[in-house]
C-alpha cells in the first residue's frame, strides 16, 4: 500500500518528463519553491536526491527534495532551512 502510494506520487511529480528541468512549483506569499528532476548538488545531503530552489525577493537558495510516503515533500536548503510541504500545494510545471 505504501509503495503504491509512493509510486503514484512519483508519477504525478515526475511523469512525462525525460529531460532535466523544473517539474513543480509551490508559492506562498513572496516565496516560490521549485522542484527539479535533476540530482541535488549539495554534498552534505544524502537522502534527498533531487534539486530544489527557494526564491524570495532578492535571494535564491539551492536545496534538495524528496517525497515521503505520507504525501509530504521534504526539503533542505543551503541556508540550513528545512521544510515539509504537502504535495497538493505543488503545481506541475508544463513545458510548452
Amino acid at each position: 500500500m505504501k509503495l503504491a502510494r509512493l509510486a503514484f506520487i512519483a508519477c504525478i511529480l515526475l511523469g512525462g518528463y525525460v529531460h532535466a528541468g523544473p517539474i513543480a512549483i509551490a508559492k506562498a506569499g513572496a516565496v516560490t519553491i521549485t522542484l527539479y528532476d535533476e540530482p541535488c548538488a549539495l554534498p552534505a545531503v544524502a537522502n534527498l536526491k533531487q534539486r530544489a530552489t527557494w526564491a524570495e525577493p532578492g535571494k535564491t537558495y539551492n536545496g534538495c527534495w524528496g517525497a515521503s510516503e505520507l504525501g509530504v515533500v521534504m526539503l533542505y536548503f543551503e541556508d540550513l532551512t528545512v521544510a515539509a510541504v504537502p504535495m497538493q500545494v505543488f503545481v506541475r510545471v508544463t513545458q510548452s
